[in-house]
Formats: C-alpha cells, structure tokens, sequence
C-alpha cells in the first residue's frame, strides 16, 4: 500500500498515471491499477448547519 504524491497527465490531459509512496520505494503506476482505500485516522468535520444532512462537493 503507499500514497499518491503526484499526479501525471497524459497528452490529452487525463490524468494516466500516479507516483505513489510505499513504506520502501517511491514507484510510478497507471491509474488503472490504483485502488482507493478509506484512511483509518480520516474523520470528515463538517460545518454545524450539516451534520445530519445530505453532504456532496458542491454542498462544502
């Protein structure tokens, strides 16, 4: 498991590939063969008129 660091696009601008940060190595990978997985230590605050509502990107 590791962490993207960056990101890189192709020539049409989509993103294609990731360099990701493992526990030993720094590596280059496609896009297609990441995984997200949820953080452990992740824990969404959110502004008081929310909580309990409906969140999604335009909402914040």
């Amino acid at each position: 498991m590791g962490v993207v660091q960056e990101v890189h696009p192709g020539a049409d601008g989509v993103i294609r590939t990731a360099t990701i940060k493992t526990a030993s190595s720094t590596l280059k990978r496609p896009v297609t063969k990441l995984c997200t997985l949820p953080r452990a230590d992740y824990k969404p605050i959110l502004p008081y008129g929310l909580r309990g509502n409906m969140v999604t990107r335009t909402t914040i």
